[in-house]
């Protein structure tokens, strides 16, 4: 039987609490002068729908002006986002349920999703390569928290598994960035299994990224590891749209979880759960594949 392991990048490949996570942390506190923290964050990853960063600092900025602005509470916010179904349609829903619509007409003017994906891209790429990718310069000066990525995949992993499958990745970063994480690691993989944000796919948890590096790979037995509810979701997903091959969705709670139970993942498909992308190997093992 061949097999293919399709790996996420962020938590999975690269720690991004320091990066991508602390830009939300640090763009909402630039933007509207409020203090979030990981566990915020965290509740909005697994309330579904918010692979991508920049719909979640908007959503979090949602969640603080309600505070500010009424007697919301950003926690209960969250639970309402999950319960609506995620995302920034569920944010929407969520804030109309809390406080009425013109309240929440007043609440989302206050809150300029371009501006903050202009702060967050700032924060994070700092201002030099903000200014190579994005084509124009930077609001502001930044050292950029790109460079405080920790590789969590070591060369022994790497070898292990490409010694038995073949390897994909499916990440919502942009292509540039994903490019520049993927180097970092001892991972090589062929540019053509390589789904991001830029290609004509829809975002997680929608499975047709991981289809198409699936069918790529050609391999009948496939693992994806991610780390978010979104990523164990588009595992589910498609494995019900295409039943020609077997999808198995590998949870990883270590870089990712502050309380690192993994049961929200296992809640959303996960087949097996793990700390580190360092047990992959192991997963591979049980199932009889090295």
């Amino acid at each position: 039987m061949t097999t293919g392991v399709i790996f996420d990048i962020d938590g999975v490949l690269v720690d991004v609490r320091r990066s991508y996570r602390r830009a939300i942390v640090e763009t909402v506190a630039r933007e509207h002068d409020a203090k979030i923290d990981q566990a915020l964050i965290d509740r909005f990853k697994r309330a579904g729908r918010f692979n991508n960063d920049w719909d979640l600092t908007t959503a979090a900025a949602m969640a603080v002006e309600l505070e500010r602005h009424s007697d919301g509470d950003r926690h209960r916010f969250t639970a309402a986002v999950a319960d609506a179904g995620g995302g920034l349609a569920g944010a929407a829903v969520a804030l109309i349920d809390a406080v009425g619509g013109a309240a929440a007409e007043r609440i989302t003017a206050r809150v300029d999703p371009e501006r903050l994906r202009e702060v967050f891209q700032t924060v994070y790429l700092g201002d030099a390569l903000y200014a190579e990718l994005e084509g124009e310069t930077a609001p502001f000066a930044a050292d950029g928290l790109i460079h405080d990525e920790p590789v969590l995949i070591d060369a022994e992993t790497v070898a292990t598994v490409e010694s038995a499958a073949a390897v994909g990745v499916v990440t919502g970063r942009p292509a540039a960035e994903a490019q520049i994480a993927l180097e970092r690691t001892p991972l090589s993989v062929d540019p053509a299994a390589v789904v991001t944000m830029d290609d004509a796919y829809a975002d997680k948890p929608d499975p047709a990224g991981l289809l198409a590096v699936a069918a790529t790979l050609d391999a009948e037995r496939v693992y994806f590891i991610g780390d978010t509810v979104d990523d164990m979701t588009a595992a589910t997903a498609a494995a019900t749209a295409d039943t020609a091959r077997t999808y198995v969705g590998v949870g990883v709670t270590g870089a990712g979880d502050a309380e690192g139970t993994g049961e929200h993942l296992v809640a959303a498909g996960a087949d097996v759960v793990v700390e580190t992308v360092r047990a992959v190997p192991a997963v591979l093992a049980d199932d009889g594949i090295l």
